[in-house]
């Protein structure tokens, strides 16, 4: 993926964090401190899938050698704890505070999107 679309994932992202805030709490003002300790979704929602889909492979295969007694308890254990990891890793994915994740544009970009408020 281009750094192109990855940076406007991350706008969009980061749009849609400061209009949730902005929501939770409509008569309190969003000051630029406040808003740049938003955390926000870094990683892309079809890597996520996709990390999760390689869980479920891992798991469902060790699931039935297991059952069918074609595996040992100490491998079916690793290749289960490594496929429910890989599946958690996929469903909750990676959070970054927003400064961080936007870098050197960070306070321009916020500020747009407080203007549009």
């Amino acid at each position: 993926m281009s750094r192109e679309t990855h940076a406007r994932f991350l706008e969009k992202s980061v749009t849609r964090c400061i209009r949730r805030a902005h929501a939770r709490n409509p008569g309190d003002s969003l000051n630029l401190d406040r808003i740049r300790k938003l955390r926000v979704q870094t990683v892309e929602p079809w890597k996520r899938i996709v990390c999760a889909s390689i869980g479920f492979a891992i798991l469902l295969p060790a699931t039935i050698l297991f059952l069918r007694q074609n595996i040992n308890l100490p491998a079916f254990l690793f290749l289960f704890a490594f496929g429910a990891a890989v599946v958690l890793l996929g469903l909750i994915g990676k959070k970054e505070i927003i400064e961080c994740a936007l870098g050197h544009a960070a306070e321009t970009i916020i500020c747009a999107i407080i203007e549009s408020l």
